[in-house]
């Protein structure tokens, strides 16, 4: 009867183990739609300007959001743009 009792009042103030894990599942799903929202915008200016998304001696050997002598591509440098503007951009990529 106790364990009951103490479902019932965890479901009401939803501290359920249950409930945490879709609160957590949800912000996960909404940080990736947040991120691959940038992407695609990304993509899509690309695509607009008429500008290739890599170049011949595209050189991913350094983090994107670290600033590189080489040069990455074209897609991989307006990530390392959007990273100054988005901080939580560079964790991701």
């Amino acid at each position: 009867m106790e364990k009951w009792i103490n479902l019932k009042i965890s479901l009401k103030q939803q501290s359920s183990v249950l409930s945490k894990v879709h609160y957590f599942h949800d912000e996960e799903v909404k940080r990736n739609r947040e991120y691959l929202q940038i992407i695609v915008e990304t993509l899509i200016f690309t695509a607009v300007q008429n500008i290739p998304q890599q170049n011949n001696a595209e050189e991913r050997a350094h983090d994107v959001d670290k600033i590189s002598d080489t040069n990455r591509g074209n897609f991989l440098e307006l990530l390392h743009l959007r990273c100054q503007d988005i901080p939580w951009l560079s964790f991701k990529l």
